[in-house]
Formats: C-alpha cells, sequence, structure tokens
C-alpha cells in the first residue's frame, strides 16, 4: 500500500506542482496589475465564494470519498448508476438551492467589510460560480473515489493553464479591473465543467451517467448524515479557520494591510500546494480501502509509516520558508507586499499541523464520526476568531499569523486525541526531534549565504538547503535511508 500511496501521491504532486507553477505565474502578475487594496478585496472576494461553495457541497463530496471508496472495494449494496445520480443531482441542486438564497441576500447586504461600492456586484457575481464549483467538485471526486489520480491530474492542470492564459488575455484586452478578472473565472469553470462531463460519462468511460430515475433520495439522506458534519466542522470551519482572519483585518485595518497579508498568506498555501495536499488527496481513499480489506493492523501500519514521512517534509519546509520566504515574496509580488513577509514562518508551520490531521485522525474519518471533526475544528475556528479580534489591534497582521498558528496546533492537538480512540496512531516523536535538527542545521547554514539580489539568494538557499537537509535526514533516520534506497534501486531498475 505504501507503494500504491507513493503512485497517487506522485500523480497528485505532479498536478499540485504544475498547478502551483501556473499560480506563481498569475501571482505576481495580479499583484502587479491590481493595487494593494485591489488585491486585498479580491481575496475578500474569494474567500465569501469559497464559503459559500462549501455551504453549496453539503459535504457531499467527502460522502463520494468514503461511500464510492466503499463500492471500489466491494462491500457497499449501492450501485454505481445510483451513487453517480444521487452525487450528481443531489449535488446540483444544493449549489442552485444556495446560489439562488444568496442571489436574494446579496442586494440587502450592508457593506461592513468595505466602502466600495463593487463589493455588492462583485458578491453578486459570485452565485453562478457556486453552481459550478459545486457541480465540478462532484464530478472531481468521482474521479478521486474511483483513484483515477492520472485523469484528475490532467484535468486540473489543463483548466487551470487555460484559465490562467484567458484570466491574462482578458485582463490586458479588455480592461484591467475586478469584473473582468471574476468574469472571465465563470467563463473557465463553466466551460470545464462541462467538458469533464461530457468526457467522463460519455460511452464507454465505464462509469454510469446520472439519471432522475438512478436518484436515491435514502441515499443521499445516508450521504447527509455523513456529509453535512464534514461540511459544518471540517469544511465550512475550516474555511473560518483558514479564511476568518481576512475578515478580521478587514474590519480592524482596512483593505491595505488585508492586500499584503493575503499575498504573503497566498504564497504560503502555494507551498502547501506543492508539497502537503497531494497527502491529503492520495491517503484518504487508500487508507479507507485498505480498512475495509485488512483490518485494522495493516491500516495502522500504513498510517504510520506514512506519517514518518510526512514529518520529514513537513518540518524543513517550515525552515526553509524562514529562509527564504521574505525575499521570495518580493521577488513574486513585488516590494510593495514587503510588509506582509513577517507572517510567512508562522503561516506555513500552521498550514503543516494542518496537513498532518487526515493522518492522526484516521480513524474518525473511517468510523464515519464526522462530528467528532466538526466539533474539533469548530472549536479551533472558534479560537482563532477570537485570537485574531484580540491580538490584531495589538499586533497587526502577525497578530493574525500567531493565531493562525496556534488554533492549526490545537486542531492537531485535538485530531490526535480523537482519532486514537478509535484508531490508535503513535507519534513518532524521535522523528520529529531528528527531522527538526537537521532542518535547524540546514537554516543555519543558508542564512548568511547572499548571491547580491532577492533571487540569486532564493536559488542559492534552496540549493544549498536541499542537500544539507537530504544529506543529515539520510544520517539520522533509518527509514530515509531505506526509503531513498528503494528509490535508487526503482530508477536503476527501470532505466535498465
Amino acid at each position: 500500500m505504501i507503494r500504491k500511496l507513493l503512485l497517487h501521491l506522485s500523480q497528485y504532486s505532479l498536478g499540485s506542482l504544475l498547478t502551483a507553477v501556473a499560480g506563481l505565474v498569475s501571482f505576481p502578475f495580479l499583484t502587479r496589475i491590481f493595487s494593494v487594496s485591489d488585491y486585498g478585496l479580491m481575496n475578500l472576494v474569494s474567500a465569501t465564494l469559497t464559503a459559500l461553495v462549501a455551504v453549496g457541497k453539503f459535504g457531499l463530496q467527502h460522502s463520494v470519498v468514503r461511500f464510492g471508496s466503499s463500492i471500489h472495494g466491494g462491500s457497499a449494496e449501492r450501485n454505481g448508476e445510483e451513487v453517480v445520480s444521487t452525487v450528481v443531482l443531489g449535488m446540483a441542486a444544493m449549489g442552485t438551492l444556495v446560489a439562488v438564497v444568496w442571489l436574494a441576500v446579496v442586494p440587502h447586504l450592508t457593506l461592513v467589510w468595505s466602502g466600495d461600492a463593487r463589493l455588492r456586484i462583485l458578491l453578486g457575481l459570485v452565485s453562478a460560480l457556486v453552481v459550478i464549483q459545486v457541480v465540478d467538485s462532484a464530478l472531481t471526486n468521482l474521479l478521486r473515489a474511483q483513484q483515477r489520480s492520472g485523469f484528475l491530474t490532467t484535468y486540473q492542470v489543463v483548466k487551470k493553464y487555460v484559465g490562467l492564459g484567458l484570466m491574462i488575455a482578458a485582463l490586458l484586452l479588455i480592461r484591467r479591473d475586478l469584473y473582468v478578472f471574476y468574469s472571465a473565472q465563470i467563463a473557465l469553470e463553466a466551460a470545464g465543467a462541462l467538458v469533464l462531463g461530457v468526457v467522463l460519462f460519455r460511452k464507454g468511460s465505464g462509469l454510469p451517467r446520472p439519471t432522475l430515475a438512478g436518484f436515491s433520495m435514502p441515499l443521499l439522506k445516508e450521504m447527509l448524515r455523513y456529509g453535512v458534519p464534514m461540511m459544518l466542522g471540517w469544511e465550512l470551519s475550516g474555511i473560518i479557520l483558514s479564511l476568518g482572519d481576512r475578515y478580521v483585518i478587514q474590519t480592524l485595518l482596512g483593505p491595505g494591510p488585508l492586500g499584503s497579508y493575503a499575498a504573503a498568506y497566498n504564497l504560503c498555501q502555494y507551498v502547501e500546494v506543492v508539497l502537503l495536499t497531494p497527502w491529503s488527496l492520495a491517503i484518504m481513499p487508500i487508507y479507507v480501502r485498505l480498512w475495509e480489506e485488512g483490518g485494522e493492523g495493516p491500516t495502522r501500519t500504513f498510517l504510520e509509516r506514512s506519517l514518518h514521512y510526512y514529518i520529514l517534509l513537513g518540518i524543513p519546509v517550515v525552515a526553509g520558508m524562514a529562509a527564504v520566504g521574505p525575499e521570495l515574496l518580493t521577488v513574486l509580488a513585488s516590494d510593495k507586499y514587503r510588509s506582509g513577509a513577517s507572517i510567512i514562518p508562522a503561516v506555513v508551520a500552521g498550514l503543516v499541523f494542518g496537513g498532518a490531521v487526515p493522518i492522526v485522525g484516521a480513524g474518525v474519518f473511517i468510523q464515519k464520526r464526522t462530528w467528532l471533526v466538526a466539533r474539533s475544528v469548530f472549536l479551533c475556528a472558534l479560537l482563532n476568531l477570537g485570537l485574531n479580534v484580540v491580538w490584531v489591534p495589538a499586533f497587526g497582521i502577525r497578530g493574525a499569523a500567531i493565531a493562525t498558528l496556534v488554533a492549526y496546533a490545537a486542531l492537531l492537538g485535538l485530531m490526535m486525541r480523537t482519532g486514537s480512540k478509535q484508531l490508535p496512531i503513535r507519534m513518532p516523536w524521535g522523528v520529529v526531534v531528528r527531522a527538526s535538527g537537521a532542518a535547524a542545521v540546514m537554516l543555519a547554514v543558508v542564512t548568511p549565504l547572499e548571491l547580491g539580489g532577492s533571487l540569486g539568494n532564493v536559488a542559492i538557499r534552496v540549493a544549498t538547503g536541499v542537500l544539507t537537509y537530504l544529506l543529515l535526514i539520510v544520517l539520522l533516520d533509518r527509514t530515509a535511508r531505506d526509503g531513498l534506497a528503494a528509490l535508487m534501486t526503482r530508477a536503476t531498475r527501470d532505466s535498465l
């Protein structure tokens, strides 16, 4: 199963890397073409869209993976047409309902976060994106449940790059404003979901087409029982946990500081997409199926080894971003966002903590006790908002970053405690110590290195840091040595 994890992980990682590259192209373009205040406003609208889409999905995307994996494993009583029809039609209807309600609410909104009159129009525009993205989520999670990571990765990468070209062309050739930006996004998302639906349900694809006759209300209710707590806790509360600080900063400090904070936070999320997100995408379908086929023993072994590798990766990511993050931000976003650089180490550390949650809390997901996830994430979201209200006036955007770190650390602790009651996963503290020591040495080695310019400094520090850490961790950690030996053996065999 570790080999299967690495296969799916490599496919998701490649897709995440290519997606992040596209993001790194759009990131400097958008930060330069928009003012700091407009960039902050764009992030506020995008955060609202993210929350609305989460509500519109009602957690059913999580049910797709959980129930779809069961069917794939042969242990479910539901047939494929029933699942596909219920997922696609149910999610489409719910997304439409949320969009209609939102359109009715928007005209009555008081512009609490900004005196900019454009905000109300932009918030109305995103209602179309709610429906489209909910349907897209239904389709992509059907692929994920079937473990068709290659196809899913190809679709996401192609859509990302086509969207990048469309967005740049629209802003340069039509008009450089947020209306054009979101209109281009609507066109892209609609075309992408349509094409994916046609390809996914074409004759001979192996996946049944959704039909009204195949729709099952009892199955929908069963999926909602699993998914709604995930939506309220794991997703919606998670969005508040990760994006709620935007509203506090906007309210207390204004769009300028919000723009600087959002730029630095977005940079951290690009790192997360490349290095951390592939783990959560690849690991859950595997351990759910492994549990059903092999039981507790093999599942625990798989999860503990996965956590070992995650720690070996996550800790140097934090140290590396502490070393290169500030200069990388000015290279990519321009010097006008420099004030946001101070938040990078704390935000990256928080994201690393959050990325470990699907591993240490695996027992909760396997046992379908998603209300425990909801409770944990909800409590940490409240903690984050409360700390933001107290610390942002006192410490500015750095207070928001520290609040993020504390909240994610609390979430990891809660999920470790809760998950251990369902499926005990040992925390490899020795690995934490070894990885932290190697990362500290790496940080001490690379920090003084300079080549006379920000881009050169980033390049020399990244190259030296990777080599230093790899050398140290291979010397210190047996699992790292075994993993490297296996990779070298496989590379040698493939080259013959």
